[in-house]
């Protein structure tokens, strides 16, 4: 199982591109055609953006990442908070366990 910490960590280690899909999606709980939408892309860029941001998280979610996650700089609520500025408020609240759940079960199901 992962802990929330290591997550939020995780996920603070993300390219910029990667982290706003992965939040909007798997956090936020939008569909892909809302974040391209948004984002001024292509779904398939959403979905492409998504998917490289999972085995990004899978892999530094790995054994030795979350040894030393608790030591790692987390990143101030607010700073994630302005970077969402333009994006409307999500519809439905999604907890991270289940971003969680995505992140490490997803071709398991």
């Amino acid at each position: 199982m992962v802990d929330r910490v290591s997550l939020e960590v995780a996920i603070a280690k993300l390219p910029q591109g990667y982290k706003r899909v992965f939040e909007l999606h798997d956090v936020l709980g939008y569909e892909h055609n809302e974040i391209a939408e948004m984002l001024g892309f292509s779904v398939g860029n959403s979905k492409s953006q998504l998917h490289k941001a999972r085995l990004r998280l899978r892999k530094l979610l790995g054994a030795g990442f979350r040894r030393n996650a608790r030591d790692g700089q987390q990143q101030d609520t607010a700073e994630v908070a302005a970077s969402f500025d333009d994006v409307p408020p999500p519809r439905t609240e999604i907890s991270l366990s289940l971003a969680a759940s995505a992140v490490c079960f997803e071709g398991e199901l």
